[in-house]
């Protein structure tokens, strides 16, 4: 199997935009962020499956951004869920955000003090790609098979490189004969 040159830049191509998704989604600092966090289809998660948003730690949101809240269920626990703003109000001098529920059946109002960061930035479609990640196939089909063929890629060039000497040689040794 001859592995062509365009077939390793492709290889190389899709090796490293997956380490550097895999290091901006683990590390979100990097870029200026707090947190990345990727849609998904559970209940308590507002941002479309296969969305990753890079969050800023605040205290205050608007309508329509998406936040991630700390929800108390009782005194002594509690869920992060992750939410739209629908409505803001200030209410006893206290910032609210309208919300929906951690079932998502109905909204209620929660204090600012709750919100923990908001979205600065989401991108569609890179979530799926972290999912996938997170796979045996997934690592198989991304980072396996991308090193496979820029090594095979590589071990045919050392070859011919051989060869090419080998026949250099060859010519050289047969010019002191005569």
């Amino acid at each position: 199997m001859k592995i062509e040159e365009w077939q390793r830049n492709s290889a190389a191509a899709i090796l490293i935009l997956v380490v550097a998704i895999s290091i901006i989604y683990q590390y979100p600092m990097l870029l200026g962020f707090d947190n990345a966090l990727l849609g998904n289809n559970q209940i308590d998660n507002d941002l479309e499956p296969g969305q990753i948003a890079f969050t800023k730690n605040t205290d205050t949101g608007r309508t329509g951004d998406v936040g991630t809240f700390i929800y108390p269920i009782t005194d002594e626990e509690h869920v992060i869920i992750t939410r739209t703003i629908i409505d803001t109000r200030i209410e006893d001098e206290v910032e609210e955000y309208r919300i929906r529920t951690p079932s998502g059946e109905d909204t209620l109002w929660i204090s600012h003090q709750n919100l923990e960061s908001t979205a600065v930035i989401t991108i569609p479609v890179v979530g799926q790609l972290i999912y996938l990640l997170r796979t045996v196939p997934g690592l198989l089909f991304l980072v396996a098979a991308p090193l496979f063929i820029i090594s095979l890629y590589e071990v045919q060039k050392i070859q011919r490189e051989l060869n090419k000497d080998k026949s250099e040689y060859n010519k050289t040794e047969d010019y002191y004969e005569i």
